[in-house]
């Protein structure tokens, strides 16, 4: 919020607000990733390329760790499915 002082003029000072800066038209920024363990220099295309390239990687490693816990639990559900299926609920 932006409070004028006494004798400020609205237009004029939204007119100020508004004008291009210098910083603001430029838009270049330098990408840094590591390569090899040594940092470069490159550009949107590759920072893109290894983002993607890394988010593979570890979606791969998170679905294999999964399945290995499911696996490891998997002994247990045969035991459980022949005690739901001989169990009787009934008070007879």
């Amino acid at each position: 919020m932006l409070e004028l002082g006494r004798g400020g003029i609205p237009q004029i000072v939204m007119n100020q607000l508004y004008k291009p800066r210098r910083c603001r038209r430029r838009s270049a920024s330098s990408c840094w990733r590591l390569v090899d363990r040594r940092p470069q220099v490159v550009d949107l295309k590759a920072m893109l390329t290894a983002f993607v390239g890394f988010r593979r990687e570890i979606v791969t490693r998170r679905t294999k760790y999964d399945l290995t816990r499911a696996e490891e639990r998997a002994h247990i559900l045969p035991a459980c499915a022949r005690r739901s299926s001989s169990s009787t609920w009934s008070s007879a």
